[in-house]
């Protein structure tokens, strides 16, 4: 829809990894948060006589490559479809658009759906 209205491939591409960035960091401050929250349930429900279990601590090595692994996520994920959708094929869309007028109208229900849970 950006690209019908006058968007260049850099924005669209921006806005991808802008959005990407912007998931994968969220579930890597998830998975961060989770991480510890397990690791003081696992303390707290383990037997006193586990050798060690009190000195088990996340460290910066594990926020590091957690962070290290949601930029790599964010990059992956944002670029792949940015590329592939800032350079439309207008040849096979204009197909696509003339094989929905004869779709089923059960599949223009499910098209008609995402597009508002899109906008959404």
């Amino acid at each position: 829809m950006r690209t019908a209205f006058g968007a260049r491939r850099w924005r669209i591409t921006r806005q991808f990894l802008t959005e990407s960035l912007l998931l994968s960091l969220l579930g890597g401050v998830l998975g961060i948060a989770l991480a510890y929250g397990g690791l003081r349930f696992f303390v707290a429900i383990s037997p006193h006589w586990f050798p060690r279990v009190r000195e088990i601590v996340p460290d910066t090595w594990m926020l590091g490559f957690a962070t290290l692994l949601s930029l790599a996520t964010a990059l992956v994920f944002g670029l792949v479809p940015a590329l592939r959708s800032s350079r439309p094929n207008l040849i096979e869309s204009l197909k696509e658009a003339t094989r929905g007028v004869t779709a089923s109208m059960c599949r223009q229900r499910l098209c008609s759906a995402l597009v508002v849970l899109e906008m959404v």
